[in-house]
């Protein structure tokens, strides 16, 4: 739940930052809108007992790395470049545990189903 609100800021903040180019808008919302769906979607399979999504928290973590890149790479001003840098290092961070994680769960599973 906190990548999917990540994102949700990510998306949000250009819009919160105001004078704001608009490549560096445009990369927010699609990148921030495809982490918070990725960030619901994973929470809402662990609610219902189901097991992350590997591939969609790898994509996510990637998405983190993104961030990082993307703030120096399009030259964003000020705070947003400090909200969308650790926006990345948090999103990267939790979503590779996450990652780590699932894919650990998955070994147990195939080891107790052989």
């Amino acid at each position: 739940m906190i990548v999917a609100g990540l994102g949700t800021w990510v998306l949000l903040s250009p819009f919160v930052f105001t004078g704001i180019a608009v490549e560096v808008t445009l990369n927010n919302v699609f990148v921030g809108a495809i982490i918070a769906a990725g960030g619901l979607y994973n929470y809402y399979r662990v609610q219902n007992d189901v097991p992350l999504s590997v591939a969609v928290a790898s994509l996510l973590a990637l998405l983190g790395v993104w961030l990082l890149v993307a703030a120096p790479l399009l030259e964003m001003p000020g705070m947003l470049f400090w909200s969308t840098a650790a926006a990345g290092i948090l999103v990267t961070f939790l979503s590779g545990y996450s990652t780590y994680e699932a894919r650990a769960a998955r070994a147990v599973v195939r080891q107790s189903e052989q």
